[in-house]
């Protein structure tokens, strides 16, 4: 599957992250915003890189596949 085929919800720009667990009938992964700068294109994810750090939480996506 291409990163660019995903529905994306959440203004990340394509961004698919591989699954690293699961939650119910879910897979779980796990971006760093750092790491997803340059794509976000939701104005609420890229106000959330003004306080953003190495160290900061994840953004956890929940997600399945059709």
């Amino acid at each position: 599957m291409k990163a660019a085929a995903v529905q994306d919800d959440l203004g990340l720009g394509g961004l698919f992250p591989m699954p690293v667990g699961t939650d119910e009938d879910l897979l779980v992964g796990s971006l760093s915003l750092l790491d997803m700068e340059e794509k976000i294109i939701s104005p609420e994810l890229k106000a959330c890189l003004k306080q953003a750090d190495e160290e900061g939480n994840p953004v956890l996506v929940f997600y399945n596949l059709k």
